[in-house]
């Protein structure tokens, strides 16, 4: 795990110091909702699952889930 984690920090350190954009598994989620693709308990599903099968903790789930008046 903390490979994983040490790998991912490098990754987007270098793309910051490079000018180039990225996108994480967080922003990734964040536009699903935001963009209306999922709602929330098809959100909440899809991170489960990826927690579940992926062995991870996505430390954001709580503030993407919150409902900031979108349709859930």
């Amino acid at each position: 795990m903390q490979r994983t984690w040490h790998f991912s920090y490098l990754v987007k350190k270098f793309c910051r110091k490079n000018s180039i954009d990225f996108l994480d598994l967080e922003d990734i989620l964040r536009a699903l909702k935001l963009r209306k693709i999922l709602k929330n308990d098809e959100l909440r599903k899809l991170i489960e699952d990826i927690e579940e099968r992926d062995f991870t903790i996505i430390k954001s789930k709580g503030e993407i889930l919150e409902d900031h008046n979108t349709d859930s």
